[in-house]
């Protein structure tokens, strides 16, 4: 499989990947961080609305929906 860094956003959906990293600030860590969010989770990103609207992901056994800007600076990587 592909394991190349990209962006949550740009992810396939309905294909479960890893964060590598989160780009931004303490605050946005600790947002993430809040909501399960973290380096080392596996997520599956299930659905990106058209002109920047959020990106719903899946993580275990909640679904969340994560804003556009907050997509693109979450690093994964598809999980294998």
């Amino acid at each position: 499989m592909d394991t190349e860094e990209q962006t949550l956003l740009s992810c396939p959906a309905g294909v479960p990947v890893k964060v590598l990293r989160v780009a931004g600030g303490a605050g946005f860590h600790l947002r993430l961080k809040n909501l399960g969010l973290v380096e080392g989770k596996t997520l599956t990103k299930v659905h990106s609305h058209p002109f920047g609207g959020p990106v719903t992901v899946r993580l275990q056994h909640t679904q969340l929906a994560i804003g556009h800007g907050m997509a693109k600076r979450i690093y994964v990587e598809i999980s294998s």
